[in-house]
């Protein structure tokens, strides 16, 4: 875990220090278009390595999750950017776990799946921390913009979706799921 934690700072840090060299959109649309380029690279060839190759080509209903977790991605990564710009690194990460509470959300109304006691504490958890660090930013950073309260949604929302396309995956197709039609794709695909 200590490892986790040290890679997630460096990765924030390193972030912040990316998003101060992106002056405009276009910047931050080529940075995230070559950040995802170099993932999906690193995503064929892992797929390739397990021996995956077969399962890419992929039905409608998974390009469409797909394609949402795409564009959700998208949305997550350029708020990001912008939202870092405008915000304190620390009020940015908090912010984004309010998205974790999207797919929690639509997997109940989706899939009927019960939001668990442990579950709606950490939703309150996670709310009462985005009230205080909001409150505490405020008298030592000062009021934010609503420019970047926006950005901080628009990152929160993409972040949330991205994880519910996650779920969409996981109930269709995989071994677990197999709602749609029996495929179970590798995790590597």
């Amino acid at each position: 875990i200590i490892i986790i934690l040290a890679l997630l700072t460096v990765k924030g840090v390193l972030g912040k220090k990316t998003s101060i060299l992106v002056q405009d959109n276009a910047g931050a649309y080529l940075l995230n278009a070559f950040r995802m380029a170099m993932c999906a690279c690193i995503g064929l060839a892992l797929v390739f390595l397990e021996g995956a190759h077969g399962y890419l080509k992929v039905d409608p209903v998974m390009l469409a999750i797909c394609l949402l977790s795409g564009i959700a991605n998208v949305a997550f990564l350029v708020g990001w950017i912008f939202a870092i710009k405008k915000n304190a690194m620390v009020t940015v990460d908090v912010s984004l776990t309010l998205g974790s509470m999207i797919p929690a959300v639509l997997c109940a109304i989706f899939f009927s799946e019960a939001i668990s006691v442990p579950k709606m504490i950490g939703f309150a958890l996670i709310i009462a921390a985005t009230v205080i660090l909001a409150k505490y930013s405020r008298k030592t950073i000062g009021a934010g913009s609503i420019g970047g309260a926006v950005l901080l949604i628009i990152a929160a929302v993409g972040d949330g979706i991205m994880g519910f396309a996650q779920q969409l995956f996981r109930h269709y197709y995989t071994e677990g799921g197999n709602r749609y039609c029996g495929i179970s794709y590798p995790k590597s695909v």
